[in-house]
């Protein structure tokens, strides 16, 4: 259950309208449709989903029923102490979200590595890669996974050669027009961060005319499955390697585009994390051509023109820091700030440490100097702020980044992302 709260979270409100649509084809629909809407309420405080009366009207209106004249509130405003009015013990909470994970997941079981070893050892074999047994793989799927290496000379060394050959093995009978078209379906639901999907939602993500015509292409390889209305992969591995096919048959000047206008604009989208890390393990060698070093190169340059002989100072405004102060039982509570311009995002994706590392020095700082830095306080609204403009514009604020090697965290940063061009 845990794997899927965030999924959840996030297509919960959605997936209510969808299936009050899918059961509109059913008998008995409208004790159904009912039926769902009044579990809506219960399902979204447990998610932590605000459930707006903007929302409840769209969601009567589309189920065809009266809206109700009193609002159903999710726990909005209420004290500490109060229950509210869909509060769930602990005893239910269990039920209710595996109610929403069925909606959500299809039951799909997966065997064990324990399962895995003994499948292995019926057919007289023990392969030893934690690409099989740390995967998930139905029975029916192992059992195609051994027939693919039972063909080959040695095993594959790792995940990447493991799925790419199975991926070549499968699709080898379909033409290539069918093989892209999987390669694009795949691509397109990994960009938006879509595990489990329906027809409709294959249609959406997609683009396609004809949903089915994909989804006979994608019954036809075999990598998805089917339950219920719902369709996924494999597994994740799967479709990411299928999505990456998608990538490596792009024309050099595509890939570019890609990378440096395409993945961009899915950089803060919710879920696409993996998807952007994959790519960065797996399709390195783009991933850097394309997208770090022309970000990185066109930082550095900025930072030279425009910090002159101190772009380590340059970075540090750049950055923007600010130290939230509020009063909190008579003592002060402090939150940083600051803004994170796109080189150093993608800094933070191939060095993740350096950032935190950066953000742990400067939050140390204040905290340990705060009784010190008063002098710098400004009013803002109900607490009190701290910039970084007011230390670099005076001498005791220098004399502080100095002390605590904040200059040189900054020429770390830059440092760094020279090396990468080189």
């Amino acid at each position: 259950m845990e794997d899927h709260v965030q999924e959840i979270r996030q297509k919960l409100p959605w997936l209510v309208f969808q299936d009050i649509e899918y059961l509109f084809d059913e008998l008995d629909y409208d004790a159904k449709i009912e039926n769902l809407i009044m579990q809506v309420p219960d399902l979204f405080e447990t998610f932590g989903i605000d459930y707006t009366r903007k929302y409840e009207r769209e969601l009567y209106e589309a189920a065809e029923l009266p809206l109700p004249k009193k609002m159903k509130k999710a726990d909005i405003g209420r004290k500490d102490d109060e229950p509210s009015e869909y509060q769930i013990d602990q005893a239910n909470y269990e039920e209710v979200t595996t109610r929403a994970e069925s909606w959500l997941v299809p039951e799909t079981k997966y065997l064990s590595p324990k399962e895995i070893k003994a499948a292995e050892r019926m057919v007289g074999k023990d392969y030893r890669k934690g690409y099989l047994t740390n995967d998930k793989f139905t029975k029916d799927d192992f059992m195609i996974v051994m027939e693919y290496l039972e063909h080959l000379s040695k095993l594959p060394p790792d995940k990447k050669e493991f799925y790419n050959g199975l991926l070549d093995y499968m699709l080898g009978e379909l033409t290539v027009e069918k093989r892209s078209v999987l390669w694009k379906a795949a691509r397109k639901l990994s960009e938006n961060a879509v595990i489990y999907f329906t027809e409709r939602e294959l249609e959406r993500y997609c683009g396609c005319e004809d949903g089915n015509e994909m989804l006979r292409a994608l019954l036809e390889s075999g990598l998805i499955h089917k339950s219920g209305k719902w369709y996924h992969f494999w597994n994740h591995d799967m479709l990411w390697y299928l999505s990456l096919k998608s990538i490596q048959e792009m024309s050099e000047e595509r890939k570019q585009l890609y990378y440096q206008e395409d993945l961009p604009v899915l950089w803060d989208e919710e879920g696409t994390e993996d998807w952007i890390s994959f790519l960065k393990e797996n399709d390195w060698e783009n991933f850097k051509d394309y997208l770090v070093v022309p970000g990185f190169s066109e930082f550095l340059n900025t930072a030279e023109l425009e910090g002159q002989k101190a772009p380590e100072k340059w970075l540090i405004e750049e950055l923007k820091f600010e130290w939230l102060v509020f009063e909190v039982n008579k003592s002060e509570e402090v939150h940083m700030i600051f803004y994170c311009p796109f080189p150093i995002m993608i800094l933070e994706k191939v060095n993740d440490s350096i950032i935190s590392d950066v953000y742990d020095l400067f939050e140390e700082m204040i905290d340990e100097q705060i009784e010190h830095v008063k002098e710098f306080k400004i009013p803002d609204g109900g607490h009190s702020k701290i910039t970084i403009q007011s230390l670099l514009h005076s001498k005791k604020g220098q004399k502080l980044l100095k002390e605590y090697g904040c200059f040189e965290a900054m020429e770390k940063i830059l440092d760094t992302m020279k090396a990468y061009l080189d």
